[in-house]
């Protein structure tokens, strides 16, 4: 996360985020079948480019009903985009709900 956003407030709120997405996925939108993970990630990933976009995870987390401000969400992108190419992969997806 750049310099300037990493602060207390944001490193708190994104926190947040990383717990409440993935518990979210699972409960609400997986059903607690991991299998059911692809098919999550395609029904998200609207214009079918096999990225989860900025816009695409933004919908996620109102779709799973989590109040956060939309400056957060880009930070909150950073840490699973872990190849960092803009995107997040369903390797990556699946790595981060899958992740302890």
């Amino acid at each position: 996360m750049p310099e300037h956003e990493n602060t207390p407030e944001t490193r708190e709120v994104i926190n947040m985020l990383m717990k409440k997405v993935k518990a979210n996925i699972m409960s609400d939108l997986a059903r607690q079948d991991p299998k059911l993970l692809p098919k999550v990630f395609k029904d998200l990933d609207k214009n079918s480019n096999g990225l989860l976009t900025l816009d695409e995870l933004t919908v996620l987390i109102a779709k799973l009903k989590i109040s956060v401000e939309r400056r957060y969400v880009y930070p909150f992108m950073q840490l699973i985009d872990k190849d960092k190419d803009g995107g997040i992969d369903y390797s990556e997806f699946e790595s981060y709900v899958l992740s302890k």
